[in-house]
């Protein structure tokens, strides 16, 4: 509902992966899809045991647009100009991602809204070893103004990525990293390509 609420809905097509839900699941999401998106969606069917990489690759091989939004389905977009605007900040030749802050509620945890993601920031250089950089989610949303600022990865749970970029870089890595820090993963190897 809130994808359809943004300022270019009339532009987005929507490429749904299905992960084994059940039949009724099944159809109220397509229900729900054929209501808001009327002939601008598909629903492609993964029957196979979770893996965020290879649902995420599939969903980028099936959509036809040079800028592809990945967007998890518990994500709600307050604002009615978060696409537009992430679509303008992906557009810069040099930006292999765009993203925003995004908070969190979770159902019967509590009822305040928190902190959960607004990009990985090198955090210094470690030398134990292996000389590497590390990468870090600040857990304060305080310290973020209303501002654009360059990071070094962003949450794929909402992400406007060029498909350039995504061809150049090979998309996600199922095999390693099927789940956890696939979107940082990315990001490096498109810090890499330049």
């Amino acid at each position: 509902t809130s994808l359809a609420a943004q300022s270019m809905a009339s532009r987005i097509e929507l490429t749904i992966i299905n992960n084994r839900s059940s039949a009724s699941a099944r159809v109220a999401i397509e229900n729900a899809a054929a209501g808001l998106f009327p002939g601008r969606y598909a629903i492609i069917e993964h029957d196979a045991p979770f893996n965020h990489s290879v649902q995420t690759n599939l969903g980028v091989a099936t959509a036809t647009s040079a800028h592809i939004c990945l967007i998890d389905s518990d994500v709600i977009l307050h604002d009615p100009r978060t696409l537009e605007t992430l679509l303008l900040l992906a557009q810069n030749p040099e930006t292999a991602t765009a993203g925003c802050m995004l908070l969190e509620q979770r159902p019967g945890k509590s009822d305040a809204v928190r902190f959960r993601s607004a990009g990985v920031f090198p955090a210094g250089l470690t030398f134990g070893g292996r000389a590497r950089i590390n990468l870090v989610e600040p857990d304060c949303g305080a310290i973020f103004g209303p501002a654009v600022y360059p990071v070094a990865a962003n949450s794929f749970a909402l992400s406007v990525v060029r498909r350039d970029c995504w061809e150049a870089t090979g998309g996600l890595d199922p095999l390693r990293l099927g789940s956890d820090f696939n979107d940082a993963d990315y990001c490096l190897r498109a810090m890499d390509k330049g």
